[in-house]
């Protein structure tokens, strides 16, 4: 009696099937995981994951643009340039309002920020160097950098936070200066902030008016 060959054939072709499929997946899984180990991180400075693409079709990605301006001195110097932006408070404000999608949420993320930061109390900076020549790890900034309000108190950096996306071509960090008193360290009434940038190629000099509204 003559056997019927689709009784092996059958199952055969579902096992061929589903080994198919399954290393299907697994090759693409492979593929994601390494797609995404290969992908930067998010940059780890205030504004860093906002595309300026984006921001001009809403009222308040112009505002936060127009603060980003505002509150940015750019630096030119023989070795690198220098890119320095006070993030203030008005600053944090219109940041949480870009990045947010309603008004509650925008509340909560600025004061995130406030916990993160301490900008009611601290002055932070993101400061930016680019140099077409690399070695810009040789580069010791936090020595180099000195905080003077009103041409009076100075103070030295109190925390130099280096962003995830440096590299020897174009470094980013937040910097911090504050008063070992807990007091803030902008006094009522202060006019001025100036950031002193001393290197042994010259000293480069950033100042806000904070007697003028942006």
């Amino acid at each position: 009696m003559a056997q019927n060959p689709w009784k092996w054939i059958g199952p055969g072709l579902v096992v061929v099937v589903v080994l198919f499929v399954v290393v299907s997946y697994l090759y693409d899984q492979k593929v994601q995981m390494e797609v995404v180990s290969h992908m930067p991180e998010p940059p780890d400075v205030p504004g860093g994951g906002v595309y300026a693409g984006t921001l001009t079709d809403s009222d308040a990605g112009k505002a936060y643009l127009r603060l980003w301006e505002v509150n940015t001195r750019r630096l030119n110097g023989p070795a690198y340039d220098l890119e320095i932006r006070l993030n203030d408070a008005a600053f944090f404000k219109a940041l949480a309002a870009v990045e947010s999608k309603d008004e509650r949420d925008a509340d909560a993320r600025y004061k995130a920020y406030q916990a993160r930061y301490h900008f009611d109390r601290d002055l932070v900076f993101t400061v930016e160097l680019h140099g077409p020549k690399g070695r810009l790890f040789d580069v010791k900034p936090k020595r180099l950098a000195t905080l003077r309000l009103d041409a009076g108190a100075a103070y030295e950096a109190e925390n130099w936070s280096e962003s995830n996306r440096s590299s020897e071509y174009h470094r980013e960090a937040v910097v911090t200066f504050a008063r070992h008193d807990g007091h803030p360290i902008l006094a009522p009434g202060t006019k001025t902030l100036e950031l002193v940038w001393r290197d042994p190629a010259e000293e480069r000099r950033a100042v806000w008016d904070l007697s003028q509204e942006p």
